[in-house]
């Protein structure tokens, strides 16, 4: 029932059709426009435009009728009329919306990259803003070639794997109307490809890291290597310095204690007292380990007995006593 009922419709409304098949167009392009009566012949009917419901081609024997864009004043809404020759039936079709555009479109060209590898390829996308049905012609030169029409291309999209300088346009309609050309696009054959991904600036990233820890160690290490020389040059300058300060008191005028025994050693393991005496040396030397004597005032320290006055009476006698050199300063016993 319902197929049957599209078969009935078919037959009793005619169709409308615009070539090119777009609803926007530009002055100075040609729009045909198509009338189907789909039913019986071409030469059956007789056919009519109408522009927004008024009479815009009167009726005649084509099917087939060409508009000139001319001004912006060709927008509207058109439809085909069609009356049997034999009868004057008259048939309806849809309505075709058209708008002009003023000025003139201009080709857009855009490429995924500019930068291809030797061997590699590129995709060069051309299309015309705010229409449809174009086809596209492409030309290419270089700086020092002519340009060329690139033959067998009319796609939107084309690759490419030559380096050189591109272009393109629009076309459509009967006759072909030309939109502007676009801007050039240079290709160049090199890059290495020059796309930085993710993993590449990873590994970058964790490269240069190592690098720079691997400079931080080495710079520690030569500071380190640099301190352990300071240390040791230093203690070599203390050891040298307490070196001298040895020989310079084995060379020189060093007080030395020494332990001077009394003369009366019964009165000595008596009174167990000492006097101490300031010794003077003389023509001391260290490689000379020869006994020497000296002059020391002898000083007794008073007992508690009253025992050998004699020794009280020569209190200040010269006492002579053999000294042995020792390394400790200060003043010898006596």
């Amino acid at each position: 029932m319902g197929a049957t009922l599209l078969c009935e419709l078919g037959l009793f409304y005619a169709v409308l059709t615009i070539e090119p098949s777009s609803s926007s167009f530009f002055i100075g392009e040609f729009v045909t426009f198509k009338c189907d009566m789909n039913e019986g012949e071409d030469t059956d009917w007789y056919y009519e435009i109408r522009k927004d419901g008024r009479e815009f081609v009167p009726y005649n024997t084509d099917k087939y009728f060409r508009l000139e864009i001319i001004s912006t004043r060709d927008s509207g809404e058109y439809q085909c009329s069609g009356s049997l020759v034999s009868s004057r039936h008259i048939k309806n079709s849809n309505t075709v919306s058209i708008t002009v555009l003023a000025d003139k479109p201009r080709a857009t060209l855009t490429a995924a990259t500019t930068i291809i590898p030797v061997g590699g390829s590129v995709t060069l996308t051309c299309s015309v803003q705010s229409s449809d049905g174009w086809k596209y012609e492409w030309f290419r030169r270089t700086q020092t070639t002519s340009e060329v029409q690139i033959r067998d291309q009319q796609n939107r999209d084309i690759r490419v794997s030559e380096g050189g300088i591109y272009s393109c346009r629009g076309t459509r309609g009967n006759p072909v109307y030309y939109t502007d050309r676009s801007d050039d696009v240079t290709i160049e054959i090199t890059s290495q490809s020059r796309t930085v991904t993710f993993p590449t600036l990873l590994i970058t990233g964790l490269l240069c890291g190592i690098l720079l820890i691997l400079l931080l160690l080495l710079l520690c290490y030569i500071k380190l290597l640099k301190d352990k020389s300071f240390i040791r040059t230093q203690h070599r300058i203390n050891q040298d310095e307490a070196q001298h300060s040895q020989n310079k008191y084995l060379q020189g005028d060093a007080c030395i204690y020494e332990s001077i025994g009394d003369y009366d050693d019964r009165e000595k393991a008596e009174c167990r007292d000492f006097t101490y005496s300031l010794i003077e040396l003389k023509n001391f030397t260290k490689k000379d380990d020869s006994l020497l004597y000296a002059d020391a005032t002898y000083s007794k320290a008073e007992c508690n007995s009253n025992k050998r006055k004699s020794a009280t009476e020569a209190g200040d006698k010269a006492v002579y006593s053999e000294i042995k050199p020792q390394e400790t300063q200060g003043i010898f016993m006596l």
